[in-house]
This record gives C-alpha cells, structure tokens and sequence, in this order.
C-alpha cells in the first residue's frame, strides 16, 4: 500500500454465503505495507474491497469480478 493514509482494508464477498473480512496489514520495510485477507473456500465474486481512513470513511473502493486480481492496485481514485 502507498497510501499512508489508508488505516485498513476490508473485503466483501457475494455469492449464497456473502460475508465481509478484515485485512491483515503488515509492515515489511519502514513505511512499506501490504495488505491480505484470508478468505472461506466458500467466498464467491463479486469481491468488493474497501480501504478505509483513521475515522474508517471509505478513501477507495474496487469491485473484482474475478477470484485472482493480478494488478493488487487499489487507488483513491476508483470508483466508489
């Protein structure tokens, strides 16, 4: 993440069983994050992912509409 300002992400998940998941936001290197959700076999597209501010306002927001997304680019300036 390059955002400094993004202090968590959550996930959203369709499908029969939809359901929403916290993120695990790690440090790698000072002021280097990443983030990673650990979904049920079960999670389904659409996947609808939300990185959220210190106040926990929406600051971006992505819809992927399949299981693999392979750009991992989240930017404030997607859709809402």
């Amino acid at each position: 993440m390059t955002d400094a300002s993004v202090a968590g992400v959550i996930m959203m998940t369709g499908g029969e069983q939809p359901g929403k998941y916290a993120s695990k936001i790690v440090e790698f290197e000072p002021g280097r994050r990443l983030w990673f959700v650990l979904l049920p076999e079960f999670a389904a597209t659409p996947y609808i992912v939300r990185a959220l501010d210190q106040k926990g306002n929406i600051a971006a927001e992505k819809t992927l509409a399949a299981p693999i997304n392979d750009t991992g680019v989240l930017k404030s300036g997607d859709s809402r």
